[in-house]
């Protein structure tokens, strides 16, 4: 057929420093962003419903306040959430004017002018890019508006800003474990020597059984820089598991994983030792290796025992800030063989 009459593919905008943008949306906190889910409200995935987000969590919440603000894109149709948007570089000017259009009777203690505003706080934002973000698929991936104005939602941008950065939707979860890449030989001793694996391109795992005092010692090596995560799984899913997740310059921590949000466990069950996330330089190319042992029983968490263990691993991509993982994922086991008898 003739296609000379199809029109022309439009190239989305591209942005530079220097930009005046205008753009309206929900304000949203970038701690309530990489948690997941609502700080007061847990039940509440962030970037599905900013607009239940209450004034009281984004302003009075000393976590959240620090954390620095984003004005959030369009809702994505094909995952109903919203989009990330713009970085917004002068948290007093945020935080002003969220106060003076929240109100004091529902709950917002630092709010100050006499708004009627009490949870999803919309507004339209003037500014100009001062920087384009590293690049990455999260909030530190999203430009940075200087010199920004708050006005109220109701002033239309005369050239409406460029369509901000989506979050792909989650993969579908896997109902069978893939081989790892190079798994280990099936009856290999991983008690007097560490055993490894490949889990993906780049993201190497060595374990060692301790039986001496019944923990296991992992050693989780990512190329790049960038938060790491090793969970223990009954199904091979992210709900119900237990996660240890750690940034460089950290140190790993337990979590309870759900699905689509994360919980730190309290201090008394956060039991692991040698504990650590660096980088190293290999040439020149920057490496992040976690490293922790852990007991292999433990009350209310997921036994590590002979035989088939189902585990998943996650990282960060680029990003070293813990949160969405995108992509980055996945389901594996380890066939482990050592004398249980010695774990409590």
């Amino acid at each position: 057929f003739d296609g000379s009459s199809a029109p022309e593919p439009v190239e989305p905008p591209s942005l530079k420093v220097g930009d005046e943008i205008c753009t309206t949306g929900f304000i949203m906190d970038t701690f309530c962003i990489n948690r997941g889910t609502l700080l007061d409200a847990p039940s509440i995935v962030t970037l599905q419903n900013p607009d239940l987000h209450s004034y009281h969590c984004l302003l009075d919440v000393p976590v959240c306040v620090e954390s620095g603000y984003q004005v959030l894109g369009e809702k994505d149709p094909s995952t109903g959430e919203y989009c990330l948007g713009y970085r917004l570089e002068e948290t007093d000017t945020v935080v002003a004017s969220g106060r003076a259009a929240g109100s004091v009777e529902d709950g917002c203690t630092t709010c100050t002018g006499n708004g009627m505003g009490t949870k999803g706080y919309r507004t339209t934002v003037k500014g100009v890019i001062k920087d384009l973000g590293d690049g990455s698929q999260s909030v530190s991936g999203q430009p940075l508006l200087t010199n920004i104005q708050m006005l109220d939602a109701s002033v239309e941008c005369a050239t409406p800003a460029p369509k901000t950065v989506c979050l792909e939707p989650p993969p579908a979860e896997i109902t069978t474990t893939p081989a790892a890449i190079n798994p280990p030989i099936e009856g290999e001793d991983c008690s007097s020597d560490f055993c490894e694996t490949t889990l993906t391109e780049g993201y190497t795992l060595k374990y060692k059984i301790n039986e001496a005092d019944a923990t296991v010692t992992m050693e989780a090596t990512y190329k790049g820089e960038a938060w790491l995560g090793i969970a223990f799984s009954e199904d091979e899913r992210m709900g119900g598991s237990n996660g240890i997740l750690g940034s460089p310059g950290g140190i790993p921590q337990k979590y309870r994983l759900n699905q689509g949000f994360i919980e730190i466990l309290s201090p008394e069950e956060q039991t692991l030792t040698e504990a650590s996330v660096e980088t190293t330089e290999d040439g020149d190319q920057t490496m992040t290796v976690m490293k922790f042992t852990k007991p292999l029983v433990e009350p209310n968490q997921i036994p590590i025992t002979p035989g088939e263990n189902k585990m998943l691993w996650a990282n960060g991509g680029e990003s070293t800030t813990i949160g969405y993982h995108s992509n980055n994922r996945s389901p594996f086991s380890l066939n482990l063989n050592f004398d249980g008898s010695s774990a409590p």
